[in-house]
């Protein structure tokens, strides 16, 4: 628990289940495992509400070497959001009727920690600032993580390009890193979990974006 803290590595399990089921054209069946991650961590309405958006604006995606019609997607993802909602409505019940209400106290203690000063990292540390620390922590044992953000930014490239279901990644976790930042949380270093899939498959596409440049002109 000292490396990614409790429940974390259990949620990002959930989210990239969810993400494998709905770009292998299986969005309705997606809304389980996202689903379980929301009541596992209340942010994981984040990743659900942007895979929400990409089944429902996207008009053609790539599944499984195949292409499914624009007419599926709207319609799967409204059984998206249904069987969505519909799996959590017996925890929210419960939730409202045990505690008096869903919401988890979590957010509200986070930020009494932030007013007293308490974080993971260094008293009064902003969530941007401990960003900051990790990467310093990061590059100190080796420059070559220098080499990972270059591949990453070469891989957001080619997800603008041609891979653009990556941008569900990058998506996801621009909009937790804003969360937290907006809500000024007091930060714990397993917070971060949630870049770690973005940085990784955004490195993988540009590392193979290089591979497929370099076979080119050879």
């Amino acid at each position: 628990w000292l490396s990614l803290g409790f429940e974390v590595p259990l949620c990002l399990l959930l989210v990239l289940c969810g993400c494998y089921l709905c770009f292998t054209g299986r969005t309705t069946l997606a809304a389980l495992p996202l689903a379980a991650a929301t009541l596992t961590r209340a942010d994981g309405l984040i990743p659900t509400g942007v895979l929400f958006l990409y089944a429902l604006f996207h008009n053609r995606r790539e599944a499984n070497g195949q292409r499914l019609r624009a007419k599926g997607f709207h319609s799967s993802a409204t059984h998206f959001a249904l069987v969505y909602l519909l799996a959590l409505a017996p925890a929210l019940v419960w939730l409202t009727l045990y505690f008096g209400s869903p919401v988890p106290v979590t957010l509200a203690a986070k930020n009494a920690q932030t007013a007293l000063g308490v974080t993971g990292f260094y008293a009064g540390t902003t969530f941007v600032q401990g960003a900051m620390i990790l990467a310093k922590a990061w590059f100190s044992q080796t420059p070559l993580y220098g080499l990972l953000a270059l591949a990453a930014l070469a891989g957001f490239a080619a997800a603008i390009w041609k891979a653009r279901w990556a941008m569900v990644f990058f998506a996801w976790a621009a909009l937790y890193g804003l969360g937290y930042h907006l809500l000024h949380v007091a930060p714990y270093h397993w917070d971060y979990a949630p870049f770690v899939p973005a940085a990784a498959i955004l490195a993988g596409l540009g590392v193979a974006w290089a591979g497929e440049a370099v076979a080119r002109v050879s």
